[in-house]
């Protein structure tokens, strides 16, 4: 009896923090870059959001899929990090049904990092606990989405959601929008908002990480996998062109995804 007793405080343990030091769900290595508040009112010198757009994300996502989660079997919550000047976000699952997603401020107000772009680095957390097949391989983490598959449900359906009402085409009137996005997503001016948002989560990981090749719409990634790529990330080049590809409603790329499931599964 004192053994299952003991497992079972193990396996509790290991489920309340399994966000914060497995890999998989944590959005970023451990890092040293930070971020401090400036101030609030004066956040957009430093960065591209402030902390009203922040807590106003959170909360708007938490209504467009609380049903979702609810179907899911989950009880998410949105953790306000703001203060916390770190250069990251994870989320994590508590007793099998809590789920938290924190987004710290430090990330938020990486200068790279558009609000558009912040937004889809939500949508990546939210794609983890309703993104669907395939799931994570890694232990205790396949109640959630494997990280390729939630860069393609955060272009492919939640940011599309999250901007399908605004004036996209003033909107991307004043981005600078890679060619290629024009080439690719032609007069479809939501796709080529997704595109940029994705570029600019890109340029803030490469300067994160330091990676020595920074990823561009036009050098993508040709891996053919022979077994899709669940238990780590991709690499940057391919969760570009897997932003992209949910951009423009098309297949998950050969270069994480080997096709053995359905286009869309959830």
């Amino acid at each position: 009896m004192k053994k299952i007793l003991f497992m079972f405080i193990l396996l509790s343990l290991a489920a309340q923090v399994i966000g914060a030091n497995n890999n998989g769900l944590q959005y970023l290595p451990d890092n040293d870059l930070r971020f401090p508040v400036q101030g609030d009112n004066k956040s957009r010198l430093k960065s591209n959001s402030t902390k009203q757009d922040y807590l106003n994300m959170m909360k708007r996502f938490k209504k467009m899929y609380d049903g979702e989660f609810r179907q899911a079997d989950k009880k998410v919550k949105f953790v306000d990090k703001w203060r916390d000047d770190k250069v990251n976000a994870y989320i994590e699952l508590r007793f099998t049904r809590t789920v938290k997603v924190r987004v710290f401020g430090g990330l938020a107000r990486h200068p790279l990092l558009t609000r558009d772009g912040l937004a889809g680095v939500f949508c990546h957390e939210i794609g983890h606990i309703i993104g669907g097949k395939p799931r994570h391989s890694g232990l205790l983490l396949t109640w959630a989405s494997a990280e390729g598959q939630s860069d393609y449900f955060a272009s492919l359906r939640c940011m599309r959601e999250y901007f399908q009402h605004d004036d996209n085409e003033s909107i991307v009137q004043r981005l600078n929008v890679d060619p290629e996005v024009e080439r690719q997503c032609k007069d479809n001016a939501l796709c080529k908002r997704i595109s940029m948002a994705s570029k600019s989560i890109i340029d803030m990981i490469v300067d994160v990480v330091e990676a020595e090749v920074v990823p561009e719409f036009d050098t993508p990634d040709m891996t053919v996998v022979e077994e899709t790529i669940t238990g780590v990330y991709p690499s940057l080049q391919c969760r570009l062109d897997t932003f992209l590809s949910g951009a423009l409603e098309a297949s998950r790329p050969s270069c994480w995804f080997k096709d053995a499931f359905p286009k869309n599964n959830f």
